[in-house]
């Protein structure tokens, strides 16, 4: 992360996963690696990878690793088996789309918020503008009025000390970890991490609120030819489907929303290989509540500006939920 790469998309995965893309590269995709005593086979097959997903009490989300990212606030992600069950027939209902629509007066003005603001910024011509941290407010806010309502503000502080916990925990766990050998940590850096996790965890007990992707075998099984003895950790690496020009074509590597008209069952000729809310049971609780906020921001931006990427626009893809490490440098245009 020490310097940018080209504009690129086939640069990104090496950049946010050398270790896989390494691997890979030299081993092929039927693989394995080891993480310290821990051994991970990479699941690239489809058909491998539908598996997995839709057996969730067999394939569990894998555990220990650096104890501090228990440090990180959990739920329901968190939950298996079924603790996951229980939780997630709970909150169901308050994510159909009868209810979400219900939310979208608050997705408006969330982005009239960031509209009105540029509308200061941006003159008659055009105006450079770094767009990053206003999409990062305008989904943090679009959350915390409908999840806190008229106490937004409340939620507000939630994800910045959310923010800033992610980011200490990202610089923390750089460290390898060994139990019981400690010498290398940042302690500063980890005493600012449990204070900041003591004041979220109080934060939101005064204020509840109303793409790799790793599984651990939970019994011996056989998946494919594979026979896998429990404690195996499984790593389904969504980068690499999502640029394999076998599955997407010569074009793989270009922005061409087109690929998706015919919907995307048609795309992906039925295969699970784009699956960017994972799949199967436990696929992301918000996902609808995600592309309608999503598609309601758009909207209201393509109505007011044009844009093209700024000349001052570095590419620096970040591991950290590939956000850009130096902004998102717009030129902007009123139409």
């Amino acid at each position: 992360m020490s310097k940018p790469i080209n504009f690129s998309h086939d640069l990104i995965w090496p950049r946010v996963s050398p270790f896989i893309h390494k691997t890979i590269t030299n081993y092929g995709k039927n693989c394995f690696v080891w993480f310290g005593p821990r051994p991970a086979v990479l699941i690239t097959e489809p058909e491998l990878i539908k598996e997995v997903l839709s057996k969730n009490y067999v394939y569990l989300k894998a555990r220990g690793g650096n104890p501090l990212a228990k440090l990180a606030a959990t739920g329901l992600a968190d939950y298996e088996t079924d603790k996951w069950a229980t939780h997630r027939r709970l909150l169901n209902p308050a994510f159909h789309l009868d209810k979400l629509k219900h939310m979208l007066p608050a997705f408006k003005l969330t982005v009239s918020e960031v509209l009105s603001k540029w509308k200061e910024i941006v003159s008659k011509e055009r105006t450079e503008i770094d767009v990053w941290p206003y999409l990062q407010t305008l989904t943090s806010d679009a959350i915390s009025r409908t999840a806190f309502g008229s106490s937004y503000e409340e939620g507000r502080k939630i994800f910045e000390l959310q923010k800033e916990q992610i980011q200490l925990i990202l610089e923390v766990s750089r460290t390898i970890y060994i139990p019981g050998w400690s010498d290398e940590l940042d302690y500063d850096k980890l005493n600012q991490l449990k204070v900041v996790t003591m004041i979220l965890n109080e934060v939101l007990r005064l204020y509840p609120a109303g793409f790799m992707i790793n599984r651990m075998v939970q019994t011996e099984t056989k998946l494919g030819n594979l026979c896998l003895p429990a404690g195996v950790q499984l790593l389904l690496p969504t980068i690499l489907l999502h640029h394999d020009t076998e599955i997407w074509g010569d074009d793989a590597m270009e922005f061409n929303p087109e690929r998706f008209s015919d919907g995307i069952s048609k795309a992906t000729k039925g295969q699970v290989v784009f699956f960017p809310f994972s799949w199967g049971p436990r696929i992301c609780i918000g996902q609808n509540f995600a592309m309608l906020e999503a598609k309601m921001a758009m909207a209201m931006i393509l109505k007011h500006y044009a844009f093209e990427l700024s000349p001052s626009y570095v590419h620096a893809p970040h591991p950290l939920l590939l956000q850009p490490q130096y902004g998102a440098h717009l030129i902007l245009y009123k139409l």
